[in-house]
């Protein structure tokens, strides 16, 4: 059985997920918004900020992809990781390893 932290995180992703897709539809939310702000943050300093730089990074990834780095940003252990995505364990394993390299590639051209 389900923790209801768990099942609560599942709701919320899945409602979240359901209004950006109607939003986009509609043409109401634009990524510009997301971008301007990250590059507002990285222009502040004139040293390389690694924080704004991944952030940036993972705003060029999948939906589902910046779901899952940010739960294991967040802490979520990879077995709750599966039950809200609906995986296994060990393919959630997986992809956090592909987005990871993924975000490497991204960060180290930007």
């Amino acid at each position: 059985m389900s923790s209801y932290k768990t099942w609560i995180y599942r709701i919320t992703v899945n409602t979240c997920l359901q209004f950006v897709k109607k939003e986009n539809k509609k043409g109401t939310i634009s990524t510009h918004e997301f971008k301007e702000v990250i590059e507002e943050t990285s222009n502040e300093g004139s040293l390389k900020n690694p924080i704004s730089d991944l952030y940036k990074a993972i705003g060029r990834l999948k939906k589902v992809d910046r779901l899952l780095i940010m739960m294991v940003l967040e802490n979520e252990d990879n077995d709750s990781i599966a039950e809200i995505l609906g995986i296994s364990a060990i393919n959630v394993r997986v992809k956090i390893h592909r987005v990871k390299k993924r975000l490497e590639k991204i960060i180290k051209n930007i």
